[in-house]
């Protein structure tokens, strides 16, 4: 994920109804979670992905 970080901040900062008008926060959320996922797995980003089941 560390090659395409930038290119996902980028995406997700153009669903403007998920992220609002003002973004200057996205590249910093999106940056720390992806370190933290990727500290927990010893990379230096990577995404986590949770299952949720619905009933």
């Amino acid at each position: 994920m560390a090659t395409t970080i930038d290119r996902k901040i980028k995406a997700v900062g153009c669903h403007a109804s998920q992220v609002g008008e003002e973004t200057e926060w996205l590249p910093e959320v999106i940056r720390d979670r992806a370190a933290a996922a990727g500290a927990e797995v010893g990379v230096e980003f990577a995404e986590a992905f949770r299952r949720l089941q619905i009933s």
